[in-house]
């Protein structure tokens, strides 16, 4: 019979590089606190997107352009225009059917 080997254990080295990695990804999130904004906007938009009826497509068009071109935004304007009108119209199109 062969001895069993136990698995290898991470070292302390690794766990501070895992924390290392962890903590350059949020200096770098945190330094761009516009990025942090639009993601939260853009989950927020996600969440709501299912529950939309007809009449609340363009409303949330509006609300939806506004908070991502108000903070001078990371994306394109024009960009963020063309996404959120395709999806409008997307929705608009679905209801409709």
């Amino acid at each position: 019979m062969r001895p069993s080997r136990s698995p290898a254990r991470p070292g302390r080295h690794s766990s501070s590089r895992g924390r290392d990695a962890a903590g350059q990804v949020w200096h770098a999130l945190w330094a761009q606190p516009i990025l942090v904004f639009e993601a939260f906007v853009l989950a927020v938009a996600a969440a709501v997107l299912p529950k939309l009826t007809r009449r609340q497509i363009a409303p949330f068009g509006v609300a939806l352009l506004l908070a991502m071109l108000l903070p001078d935004p990371a994306v394109p304007d024009t960009a963020i225009v063309v996404t959120v009108l395709a999806t409008c119209l997307g929705l608009a199109v679905k209801a409709e059917s």
